[in-house]
């Protein structure tokens, strides 16, 4: 049998983590030789084209594009459902490939996988499938993320970001509520980020240009270090199919202050501190308490190093394999 894997969506960025690392267990599989990107505009026919004169039998991507034309078995990755909440994320094309090819794809195939109980939900609502055809394999945690090795040297203590930049990830939130903070007393700002003059512009009108590191393009090795380092980690978004850089924060020994929007909470569980996303008043008394000794961190760092060994490549790996034979799309 031909069963093909979408390993161009292989990374280091969110997406590209999960593809890394569930292309380990499907070693039974081809790679897509196309150089096109799964996201281009024409994608879709010339997947659809090598699908066919492949031969193939089953396609898997851990993205959540399709082939236009079927000619085997598909199943897709569906992260999260950003584009149906934040319309100023997802163009015409964008909306109209949802719509018009993806959707009817995958009310076809008989396993669609996802990351977290919440997509799980939304998925189902969305794609009109029934719930038992929509499987959770979740993420891990790659090997780097762990509490012991080097710190990232800052010259002052941090609170940290790691994210883009897009609206959803609500960063002007965090700005706001840091700007609003004593500053004799505050931590700096490190943020893992792109260096958009998008985003320089907020931190300049915010005040924190001085206060304000932005570190990009540094490897797992880097920004487990920069993990350690920092005081806490802040994910202001209001929205996360999942949140990777939550639990990488536990699994380093950092504590973590999240939004109580869409999946963190189930991610995060009882290990962090959950703050009203909307409101950079609240975000801004939680930091001040956590700052002032209000908090146990110490008890936070606990709960979150036992929060994270929740989460494995291992377990999602699986997971991946056993519902695509549950699915009947491989031999037992």
């Amino acid at each position: 049998m031909n069963y093909f894997y979408d390993q161009r969506w292989c990374g280091q960025h969110g997406i590209g983590r999960f593809a890394s690392e569930i292309r380990k267990q499907l070693t039974d599989f081809h790679d897509v030789r196309l150089t096109s990107k799964p996201l281009a505009l024409r994608d879709g026919m010339a997947l659809s084209k090598f699908l066919r004169r492949n031969q193939a039998s089953l396609y898997v991507s851990p993205g959540f594009n399709v082939p236009w034309k079927l000619s085997c078995n598909v199943v897709v990755c569906i992260h999260d459902m950003i584009h149906t909440h934040f319309r100023q994320e997802a163009s015409i094309a964008k909306t109209a490939y949802y719509r018009l090819f993806q959707r009817p794809v995958v009310r076809r195939s008989a396993l669609t996988l996802t990351v977290s109980q919440y997509s799980r939900r939304e998925i189902v609502e969305w794609y009109g499938i029934p719930e038992e055809r929509v499987v959770v394999v979740g993420n891990g945690i790659s090997e780097s993320f762990t509490a012991t090795g080097p710190r990232f040297s800052h010259p002052r203590p941090y609170i940290l970001y790691v994210g883009n930049t897009r609206p959803h990830k609500n960063v002007e939130c965090l700005l706001e509520a840091v700007k609003r903070l004593d500053p004799t007393t505050t931590p700096d700002l490190v943020m893992v980020c792109r260096p958009t003059a998008e985003l320089k512009q907020w931190i300049f009108e915010a005040g924190l240009t001085d206060r304000t590191t932005i570190l990009s393009g540094i490897d797992d090795t880097q920004l487990a270090s920069v993990y350690r380092g920092a005081e806490c980690l802040v994910f202001p978004s209001l929205y996360e199919g999942f949140g990777l850089p939550a639990v990488e924060a536990m699994a380093c020994g950092c504590p973590t202050l999240l939004s109580d929007r869409t999946s963190l909470p189930e991610i995060g569980g009882d290990a962090a501190v959950y703050f009203d996303a909307s409101s950079a008043d609240e975000l801004r008394d939680h930091l001040h308490r956590f700052f002032s000794g209000a908090v146990d961190r110490d008890e936070m760092i606990k709960r979150g190093l036992d929060r994270a060994t929740q989460f494995s490549w291992e377990s999602a790996r699986r997971k991946v394999r056993d519902s695509l034979v549950q699915a009947k799309l491989l031999p037992a």
